[in-house]
């Protein structure tokens, strides 16, 4: 499973995801959690979301800004293109 954003909703997500057994791959475009949770004042539910989604085996790639969806002939999401932010 591909989760984009590492805020309240993508941490959640990652964490539910990964504890049920599925691959998880979280590409955050930031240094590290947040997202808009962050800068509304739940940094520390963010930070404890954020660990417990790690803690389940999620992979998180931190500074990675993903540019494109890639669909098949059906419209199903199938991939994704990302570059590193900033470069």
């Amino acid at each position: 499973m591909l989760v984009v954003g590492f805020g309240c909703a993508g941490a959640a997500a990652a964490y539910e995801s990964a504890a049920a057994g599925a691959d998880v791959l979280v590409l955050q475009r930031a240094g590290g959690p947040g997202g808009s949770s962050a800068l509304s004042g739940g940094r520390l539910v963010m930070e404890k979301l954020a660990a417990a989604a790690e803690d389940a085996g999620a992979a998180v790639q931190a500074d990675t800004l993903a540019t494109a969806l890639i669909v098949d002939d059906s419209g199903r999401v199938v991939g994704v293109t990302a570059r590193r932010h900033g470069r």
